[in-house]
């Protein structure tokens, strides 16, 4: 990924990550300027190095995040949509029989969701499942091990790539799902002058997710962490506590990774949906670190008003008070509407940080849109204003067939004067293929196709892509050669459609294939103008040829009484063959050109 920072912060682009990676069957290897795997007490890290994983399956060693199967029968073809408190994560077509359910594009966590079910015939269902989906659950008998080393980075605002330093880091580790709802790890984060070992623990139901590590170094250093959410019914109730105990701090490492003091948190919260979708929430917070102490208590309130056509408008509002004084109160105004995921919110912030010395008012106006199922805008701006400054900002995030686009800018004024920031950003994908390559796609998954369309350039017809039913890309055109990065792991059924109806002749037939780690698979169609043709088939002796089917056309297609017919032909036809009585007899042939629009062909002698 390449980012460009413009305006007063930086007049030149930096690149934050640029690697290579090389898939084989339960292998993974990556290098150049990377980030860390993450960590439930560390983080990421970035470093200059390289990757190197293994699983039975390369898509796992990858740290892709993974969910359980989600089954259900359908007698018939079906839409399915997948809901979570009131909003639609997706939508997908299913045939009849047993199917599982793609959760590709679902967010990360366990959590209830609801399968609202279409059938063809009209029938309508609603099925209730738990999804779990996290990269520290492998699917069983899927274990992952890794192994990364490199020199450790930091961006710096007058290099285009990251400055690396002379600090090593080795970190590897492994995790395995022991269970259906259990999985184990551990990680080592080796230093030259700090070895650190962390310990991890995942349960994952319905009823209770419960998470819980541990880590320890060689300065006698600890860091802890528990987080609990036990659901049942309505209710809902989730506490967290994180301790890092700091004795020793000599290295840098140690301190980027510890801190420089000794902190400890305990949250707990407590949630219930009551009478018609409204929900409630209670928060209990302490924090205390070597120089403060802080306790917060927080209510929340989320509440449907209106539905409205197929939108709906829901009002929440949140309230926190500190042990000091301070209080702060956020509400939202949100519209959403679940045919295109479309949402328009307005967000109000007001906080007291200091006993009336520092208030805070902020304004959120968001929408958000999907156009289609590839591609969509997000357009985000807040305008802020403080006792000691004003903010005003934007984002831009457009995903197109061809490449992510992201710009944002920001101003920030106070009474030592204005700032203004702007930044850029731009990622696409490459895929190579034995018999061909393509440059430019939004997509990131592990595997592809190449879409190579043949024929007269001159037309100016337009086709998208469907595969399994949901559009993939739009507006190709002939002459054109389209990257499309897919998921790794699936069958999918892919056809061409054109938009609107052209005069051209194309396969309308599905093409089927399968796509594993690395595969580019290349999928060409060849097209021809069409032309209109009539006329009147004679034999040899000059008698009309009555009834005759013309086989290498589609549909049935056949002369009249008289020998008379007419037809609409790919243009690089130059004969036909004619059959009568279920056995081929003989053919006619002619000449034309792409720019003919219709030829007549008179008396043509069938031979």
């Amino acid at each position: 990924m390449a980012t460009a920072l413009l305006g007063e912060v930086a007049n030149i682009p930096r690149i934050d990550t640029l690697q290579m990676e090389v898939d084989r069957p339960g292998f993974f290897f990556g290098g150049g300027f990377e980030h860390s795997r993450g960590s439930n007490l560390f983080g990421e890290r970035p470093f200059l190095g390289a990757i190197f994983a293994t699983s039975p399956r390369s898509a796992v060693a990858k740290e892709s995040l993974f969910a359980n199967e989600i089954t259900v029968f359908l007698n018939n073809p079906a839409v399915i949509e997948i809901w979570r408190d009131g909003h639609m994560l997706s939508i997908g077509n299913y045939t009849s029989g047993n199917q599982i359910i793609n959760t590709e594009n679902l967010p990360a966590g366990a959590y209830p969701i609801t399968l609202r079910i279409v059938e063809s015939n009209g029938n309508k269902t609603e099925i209730q499942r738990f999804l779990i989906k996290s990269s520290e659950f492998p699917p069983r008998d899927y274990p992952i091990y890794f192994v990364e080393t490199g020199l450790i980075t930091s961006l710096d605002a007058n290099t285009v790539l990251p400055a690396s330093t002379n600090e090593w880091l080795l970190h590897l580790g492994s995790s395995w799902r022991i269970s259906d709802y259990q999985a184990i790890g551990g990680q080592a984060f080796i230093y030259p002058k700090i070895k650190i070992l962390e310990l991890d623990f995942l349960h994952m139901n319905p009823v209770l997710n419960l998470q819980a590590s541990i880590a320890t170094d060689n300065l006698r250093n600890t860091s802890a962490m528990i987080f609990g959410n036990v659901g049942w019914g309505p209710l809902n109730i989730s506490t967290q506590w994180r301790r890092n105990q700091v004795i020793n701090t000599k290295t840098a490492a140690a301190q980027r990774l510890l801190g420089n003091f000794s902190t400890e948190s305990i949250r707990l919260m407590l949630s219930a949906s009551l009478v018609r979708n409204n929900q409630i929430r209670f928060t209990a917070e302490s924090y205390n670190n070597s120089f403060d102490v802080q306790q917060r208590l927080g209510i929340a309130l989320r509440s449907p008003l209106a539905k409205i056509g197929n939108s709906q408008l829901t009002f929440s509002v949140e309230a926190s008070w500190l042990a000091n004084g301070e209080h702060a109160v956020f509400a939202t105004l949100e519209l959403y509407r679940s045919e295109n995921k479309a949402t328009l919110a307005m967000n109000g912030n007001y906080a007291n940080l200091n006993n009336k010395e520092n208030i805070t008012k902020d304004l959120t106006i968001q929408h958000s849109w999907e156009s289609s199922s590839i591609n969509d805008i997000n357009v985000w701006t807040n305008f802020s204003h403080a006792t000691d400054h004003d903010y005003a900002g934007g984002r831009l995030n457009l995903n197109t067939d061809f490449a992510n686009v992201n710009f944002s800018g920001q101003n920030y004024s106070s009474a030592g004067g204005s700032t203004n920031s702007y930044q850029a950003a731009f990622g696409t994908t490459s895929l190579f293929g034995n018999n061909g390559i393509g440059f430019g796609s939004a997509g990131n998954g592990e595997a592809g196709i190449l879409v190579i369309l043949q024929g007269d350039e001159n037309s100016n017809a337009r086709f998208k892509l469907i595969a399994n039913k949901q559009v993939i890309a739009t507006n190709l055109s002939i002459g054109e050669r389209r990257p499309i990065a897919l998921a790794a792991y699936h069958s999918y059924q892919i056809r061409l459609e054109a938009i609107g109806t052209p005069a051209i002749s194309y396969d309308m037939n599905t093409r089927d294939l399968v796509l594993f780690p690395g595969n580019v698979q290349v999928i060409t169609w060849n097209f021809s103008a069409i032309i209109a043709i009539f006329g009147r088939i004679v034999t040899k002796d000059g008698a009309p040829l009555t009834n005759a089917r013309l086989i290498d056309l589609d549909g049935y297609q056949s002369t009249d009484a008289n020998g008379y017919f007419q037809a609409e032909i790919p243009s690089s036809y130059k004969s036909l063959r004619l059959q009568q009585n279920q056995s081929t007899i003989c053919k006619i042939e002619f000449s034309g050109t792409n720019q003919d629009k219709f030829m007549d062909l008179g008396d043509i002698t069938c031979i």
